[in-house]
């Protein structure tokens, strides 16, 4: 049990893998990192599977380069699949 914590999904696509965890652990924030074709796209798939996810706050999309700096800082998880 991870509490409110926050998942950092990097290089996540759309996020889909953070959408499944989002259903099951309410709890949870999720912050989706990728680059700008991706995170666009993103923002649909959340509207449409768990609306209102992104304008409380409890989801970001972000972009970023997973080759550069990881800019959230004390994330409890920062997940990382298929990015390679």
């Amino acid at each position: 049990s991870l509490g409110n914590a926050t998942v950092v999904d990097v290089g996540g696509g759309v996020g889909s893998m953070s959408l499944d965890l989002a259903k099951v652990f309410p709890d949870l924030s999720f912050v989706v990192e990728d680059l700008p074709v991706h995170i666009k796209e993103a923002k649909t798939v959340w509207d449409t599977a768990i609306p209102g996810a992104l304008d409380s706050g409890r989801v970001q999309l972000t972009i970023h380069d997973f080759l550069t700096a990881q800019p959230v800082k004390d994330a409890a998880v920062y997940m990382l699949r298929n990015i390679l």
